[in-house]
Formats: structure tokens, C-alpha cells, sequence
């Protein structure tokens, strides 16, 4: 009776194994077969661009400053439309 049910159970986990196995190995093929496919972005007016604030709160960051304008200075956003406040207390 314990070893009919215990087959029961090892038999139901190796099939939903085989089956998470089986997904996994559909999209990682359908990943291999898709990776050279590109999408265009489209093309968007600069006017379109809503306007943007991005704030960076900091407080006594001396040494991580620096990199944080940089990072925040190389975002792709138009220039007339972004604005960056640094916020130290």
C-alpha cells in the first residue's frame, strides 16, 4: 500500500519535471531560432517627449556622486525635456 503510493508520487513529480523540462527546452529553441530577428523602434517626434524630472536623493554620497550624474547625464532623453535635481540633506 506505502510503495503504491509512494510510486504514485515519484511518478506524478517525474512528469511534471519532464513537462517544466520540455517547456524550458521549447523557448530556449525558440529563443536560438529568434535571436537574429531585430525590431525597429519607430521613430518619435522630440515634441512628443513628455517632460521629465529624475531626482537623485543622496545624502553624504562623496564618493558615489560622480558616477550617479554621469549615469544620470547619459540618459537618451532629449536635453529640452529632462531635467535632473540633485537632492543631498
Amino acid at each position: 500500500m506505502f510503495g503504491d503510493m509512494l510510486a504514485l508520487v515519484y511518478l506524478s513529480s517525474a512528469l511534471l519535471l519532464a513537462a517544466f523540462a520540455l517547456g524550458t527546452i521549447t523557448l530556449l529553441v525558440l529563443y536560438l531560432l529568434k535571436r537574429r530577428v531585430l525590431i525597429s523602434t519607430p521613430q518619435i517626434d522630440a515634441d512628443a517627449y513628455p517632460s521629465v524630472v529624475v531626482q537623485l536623493p543622496v545624502y553624504n554620497e562623496r564618493y558615489v556622486i560622480a558616477r550617479l550624474l554621469d549615469a544620470a547625464a547619459a540618459l537618451d532623453y532629449p536635453r529640452a525635456k529632462l531635467t535632473i535635481q540633485v537632492l543631498d540633506d
